[in-house]
């Protein structure tokens, strides 16, 4: 198990933003060899894949670039107990050097789970990696996109981009993972549910993505790739179908810049508005009576500080809804 932490912690200490010429080394040094030893190959966007099994229906997703502000090296904060990690620098990267860790395990045991392992480039920036798969790979056999790259230890997300991309009953076959159904914002397995049938993303065990305060869980990590190599994969089964594709007017990259922060989307259009005859109120009624805090008025009045700071701490427009997602998760009913 040492050695497994050392191997992690290893793959951690790199900042990689996407396509910088750390993401790529970093790429060639702990992807590529495990990528061809099991036939694979990089195509032509720079994502990382291989096929286990014949006909495989499953994706098995993780990507390869972090929200760092810079590319390098970092230094890494590790407990007493050698058991959770975090950084120094504008975030740790955990999101999502644990998927890629844990699909690399995956595919280093000596009974690997069937299934097509994709290592996406471009997540951060767009999930571009995953849009030019989704696109280009021959996908008729998939009816299932599992992506390791979701906070926390409990959630199997089933909702994405504000559309149900998962079944409740897929998600309930997850229970034996200590996973529940969850609402979430997006990551590559969103990418193909115009084609897929299931698309969902797994907790790997860290926290407070995107932000100085991130941190991983090692031992979860550790645990949970033991469980996935035990969990009964080939017998899955998919209840929906892929979601109709409807031209909503998206930004292509869903709405994020080039530093991994969501800004300027195009929503679906607005209807007309339609003109209502006003009517005089003859009665007073009572009116709730708002008392805004300082912060509140503040964000009022410099809107433009106020995003500056966020985006100087990292944090993005994700992060919000990740957020009131969660708050709404609390309710959250299979």
């Amino acid at each position: 198990m040492q050695n497994l932490k050392d191997e992690y912690l290893e793959m951690l200490k790199t900042m990689r933003p996407a396509m910088s010429v750390e993401e790529d080394a970093w790429c060639e040094k702990f992807i590529l060899p495990t990528i061809e030893m099991h036939g694979g190959f990089e195509d032509s966007f720079g994502n990382f894949m291989c096929e286990i099994g014949d006909n495989p229906d499953k994706l098995f997703l993780a990507h390869t670039d972090t929200v760092h502000q810079i590319g390098g090296q970092q230094k890494l904060l590790i407990d007493d107990q050698y058991s959770v990690v975090s950084s120094t620098a504008n975030c740790l990267g955990a999101d999502d050097t644990t998927g890629i860790f844990i699909l690399l395990q995956l595919l280093k045991s000596s009974n690997p789970p069937n299934g097509v392992y994709i290592l996406m480039r471009e997540e951060e920036i767009g999930c571009n990696g995953s849009e030019h798969c989704a696109n280009t790979l021959c996908l008729d056999n998939i009816t299932q996109a599992i992506s390791f790259d979701r906070k926390g230890y409990n959630d199997i997300v089933t909702t994405q981009l504000g559309v149900r991309t998962a079944s409740t009953q897929y998600a309930l076959q997850y229970e034996s993972l200590g996973m529940q159904s969850a609402v979430g914002s997006v990551t590559d397995s969103a990418s193909f549910r115009f084609k897929v049938n299931e698309c969902v993303n797994l907790s790997v065990g860290y926290f407070n993505q995107h932000t100085t305060n991130e941190y991983q869980d090692i031992d979860f990590m550790l645990e949970l790739i033991d469980k996935l190599l035990e969990f009964d994969w080939d017998n899955l089964q998919v209840f929906k179908e892929p979601c109709e594709e409807i031209d909503w007017g998206y930004a292509t990259n869903y709405g994020y810049n080039s530093n991994g922060y969501r800004s300027s989307v195009t929503y679906p259009p607005l209807k007309p508005k339609k003109t209502h005859k006003k009517i005089k109120v003859k009665t007073k009624a009572p009116v709730y009576q708002h008392t805004a805090s300082k912060l509140e008025i503040f964000i009022r009045n410099r809107p433009r500080a106020t995003n500056d700071f966020l985006e100087h701490m990292g944090f993005s427009l994700a992060d919000i809804h990740e957020y009131l997602d969660d708050q709404n998760n609390k309710d959250f009913k299979l």
